[in-house]
């Protein structure tokens, strides 16, 4: 009789037979298993421990329910859902394809599955929640985002403005992930060259424009794939880097697009993993400054100065 896994020689473990319990797996437990057609009598595999774990996978990624395994119903879906290949269609245990009620779950599922993985693998080395920008536009048009404009809001606007006009005297400014254009609007109290806003939001853009502000552009792009024709002094990421998919990678990437002594500007709520994101973003950058402004509400954002380091830079 094969073995499960041919490259671990087989050893007997202590059971109990009848149960498959304690290292025995009946071998006709799934008519989409190895098993063929049922058996009348019980035929026992012999599973050593240290390769059960390569027996469960097995079993999850053909669909079929493993012995082994117990536990809770909830496990075994989230694990065939962590371990089943995307935008693949599900398979029931007998090999046939599913019903079209399970199908239509399909997109459950998948948001399921993103969740999981956005928490347990992206979240704890840093990494960013990208949003679509249908859902970027219905933020806007719901009004959900309005806070923005508040006066709990203003403090950490004043203080990246302040920051950028202490450092440069006639900066030429980027703003990406603009918005409404809330810090164009304050950083025109300033002096500045030019100032540029990009956001993948129109209806975001839409109220942006709408100030009438001089010597402001604001252009609807994907930060991830938009890429300037010319540098500036000071690249600001007014809580928009945490919507990138790698931001350090995104902040290596805009360094090409840094004057030599210019600057990222970075405002980050805390929440979530927001202290995985700022290590993962030293790897790259190095601190120049570092501060934080809280709200009466209780609300803090970390506010950075960066500078690339020079191996970092593209």
């Amino acid at each position: 009789m094969r073995h499960p896994c041919p490259d671990l020689p087989p050893r007997r473990v202590a059971g109990n037979r009848r149960s498959g319990q304690h290292g025995f797996v009946h071998r006709n437990f799934g008519a989409g298993g190895r098993g063929g057609r049922p058996h009348r009598r019980t035929r026992p595999i012999r599973v050593p421990p240290r390769c059960r774990g390569a027996f469960q996978r097995r079993c999850m990624r053909r669909h079929v329910p493993c012995p082994l395994q117990g536990g809770s119903p909830a496990r075994s879906l989230i694990q065939n859902l962590l371990l089943s290949r995307p935008n693949s269609q599900p398979r029931d245990p007998t090999g046939g394809r599913t019903d079209d009620s399970s199908i239509r779950l399909m997109p459950s599922l998948a948001k399921l599955k993103n969740s999981l993985v956005q928490r347990l693998i992206r979240d704890p080395v840093g990494m960013g929640r990208p949003l679509p920008k249908d859902v970027l536009d219905q933020e806007y048009r719901s009004g959900h985002w309005d806070h923005f404009e508040g006066p709990e809001e203003t403090p950490r606007n004043l203080v990246l403005a302040g920051l950028v006009a202490e450092r440069f005297e006639l900066p030429s400014i980027l703003d990406v992930g603009c918005g409404s254009g809330r810090l164009a609007l304050i950083y025109q109290d300033h002096p500045f060259a030019h100032y540029i806003g990009v956001d993948v939001s129109s209806e975001g853009l839409g109220k942006a424009r709408s100030r009438g502000l001089s010597r402001v552009e604001f252009l609807e792009a994907d930060f991830e794939s938009w890429r300037p024709n010319c540098a500036f002094d000071a690249i600001i990421f007014n809580e928009s880097i945490g919507y990138a998919r790698d931001p350090a990678e995104t902040l290596r990437t805009f360094s090409a697009f840094l004057n030599p002594n210019g600057s990222f500007f970075v405002s980050h709520f805390q929440s979530g993993n927001h202290l995985a994101l700022w290590r993962r973003i030293e790897r790259t950058c190095g601190v120049q400054l570092a501060t934080s402004v809280a709200s009466n509400g209780g609300k803090v954002w970390d506010i950075r100065v960066l500078s690339p380091h020079p191996a970092s830079r593209i």
